[in-house]
């Protein structure tokens, strides 16, 4: 068979196969034609890559408009076969921000994820214009802006302090991505996870999610974040009256006397013997 002919097959297979994930149609054993497809790309692996990337170049275009679902089998069909294509990421980005479609926040969702599977860069700056879907999509939008921090912990644990303590995402939406967290994280999981409850207002909301963390990960948050406030509250307590150089000039008139350095520098000596 042609490579032609070939792609052509896939295109064909891919478009009934993105009809049925819509309409979610399976057959009698509960598997669906997208099933079936996902399972031929994978086996192929690396070799499906080039005719997968002219199949999702030719399609893309067609379903920019689409259901969500129609994105979503899109990316499962690249995500198959860890197709990394410069080429389809252009061209999904392309859709998404010169063309402005689709308009649905779900379709765009699955697009950014479509982008980032085959290898595109997300930023926060870029994510932050998707106004429509941090209104109605916080959870996911903030997915989309974790994927775009990998690699920089802090910069994670930042931005889930902010979300927390401005109530945009809950307690729940923390404890369903604490796998997710522990893995982009590695050894700033323990700190990151204390600070992140501590920006939790509500003790009840601190105990359910300090109790998920402590059967998953076998870590007391709860228990830390108790002792570092209290370490910071007898640090706050410790008398520390005037400025720097005035305790200093205290400490240090307790063991010269002034009028000894006055003696002395009227000799010319303080310089040399006092100080």
């Amino acid at each position: 068979m042609t490579k032609k002919k070939t792609t052509q097959g896939l295109i064909e297979a891919l478009q009934i196969a993105m009809a049925d994930h819509v309409a979610d149609r399976e057959d009698r054993r509960g598997f669906s034609r997208l099933d079936v497809l996902l399972g031929e790309v994978e086996s192929l692996g690396a070799k499906a890559h080039s005719n997968v990337e002219h199949a999702l170049l030719t399609i893309i275009p067609s379903v920019q408009k689409s259901d969500p679902k129609s994105w979503e089998a899109v990316r499962m069909v690249a995500a198959a076969c860890r197709l990394e294509s410069k080429a389809v990421a252009a061209c999904v980005i392309k859709i998404l921000d010169q063309l402005k479609e689709p308009l649905d926040p779900a379709s765009r969702y699955q697009g950014f994820l479509l982008f980032r599977e085959v290898g595109g860069t997300l930023t926060r700056p870029r994510l932050d214009k998707e106004k429509s879907m941090m209104a109605t999509m916080r959870p996911q939008w903030v997915d989309l802006v974790l994927s775009a921090y990998v690699g920089a912990p802090e910069n994670i644990i930042r931005f889930l302090e902010e979300e927390v303590a401005s109530k945009q995402i809950t307690w729940e939406d923390i404890r369903r991505r604490l796998p997710m967290l522990f893995r982009s994280l590695g050894s700033d999981f323990n700190r990151g996870i204390v600070r992140i409850l501590r920006a939790i207002t509500s003790l009840p909301d601190q105990e359910k999610l300090a109790s998920a963390i402590k059967t998953s990960f076998k870590f007391d948050a709860l228990s830390e974040l108790e002792r570092k406030d209290a370490a910071t509250s007898r640090m706050s307590e410790r008398p520390r009256t005037g400025t720097s150089l005035q305790r200093f000039r205290a400490a240090f008139d307790e063991v010269v006397p002034p009028g000894l350095i006055a003696l002395k520098a009227m000799s010319g000596s303080v310089g040399r013997d006092m100080l």
